[in-house]
């Protein structure tokens, strides 16, 4: 049957698309959690000066938004069985891509 024949091979190129389109939002995500990771081992090191505050308030906040950032793809089954908030992913990747511009401009 035609139908049946379409219908795998479009879940197979849904897969092969959601796993590109992944990896694409992960490493942005990535750079940008790195970043920051990298500019709290520098702001360490420095001391706590009053200038670097803002910086250092924007790198918490910004590791923080990412770690709600989910790392895995729930099934539909698993989801309407979860009792879990569902997570907006272009609110939240907006938000993170937000404070990564404040956290680049507190820096100077």
């Amino acid at each position: 049957d035609g139908f049946a024949h379409d219908r795998i091979h479009g879940l197979i190129e849904g897969r092969a698309l959601g796993r590109e389109k992944g990896f694409e939002i992960w490493e942005e995500i990535g750079f940008y959690e790195r970043f920051a990771l990298i500019w709290k081992a520098i702001h360490a090191q420095r001391g706590h000066r009053d200038q670097d505050q803002r910086a250092a308030h924007h790198i918490t906040h910004l590791l923080d938004l990412i770690r709600r950032f989910p790392t895995v793809n729930p099934s539909t089954a698993q989801s309407h069985a979860s009792s879990e908030v569902e997570v907006d992913l272009s609110k939240l990747q907006s938000q993170i891509r937000s404070l990564y511009k404040a956290l680049c401009a507190s820096l100077g």
